[in-house]
């Protein structure tokens, strides 16, 4: 009977601290006011900065990760008018993670979009079309505050 309690024992043990089926990384992308941010990258990097596993924030700011490889080592957040963010992870993943993302404050001040109207001529025996030296319908000029 004692046999069979210590190979049980052992068993579990064994299975609980073996990496048998890996960790998932969980948490929050949220701003100062706490109101979600949504469709964020977030990536899990190795020691050599490389990025193994990779994904995006829903639209209440949460993600989901599958950390199966011992190299990963940080995590990486990033988003298009927001300042990146670069952190070490954690050793415990059992509660989900709150990261707080900030704004970048270098966004467009404005963008002007011009036509330029093809020039037509109406000649007696025929239509004359001058397109102009550039190809494209207009420009696009932006200007950074």
């Amino acid at each position: 009977m004692k046999n069979i309690f210590f190979t049980l024992f052992l068993i579990t043990f064994i299975l609980t601290n073996c990496d048998l089926w890996g960790q998932t990384i969980a948490g929050f992308i949220k701003l100062k006011d706490e109101k979600p941010v949504d469709f964020i990258n977030v990536h899990l990097m190795s020691t050599d900065s490389i990025p193994l596993v990779s994904t995006y924030t829903d639209l209440y700011g949460k993600f989901t990760l599958d950390a199966q490889n011992k190299n990963i080592s940080y995590l990486f957040v990033s988003g298009l008018g927001y300042k990146y963010i670069l952190t070490p992870l954690p050793r415990d993943f059992s509660k989900p993670l709150m990261i707080i993302i900030e704004e970048d404050a270098r966004m467009l001040d404005e963008i002007v979009v011009k036509e330029s109207a093809t020039k037509v001529e109406q000649k007696i025996d025929r239509l004359v079309l001058n397109i102009g030296a550039t190809q494209g319908c207009g420009q696009l000029s932006h200007r950074y505050s």
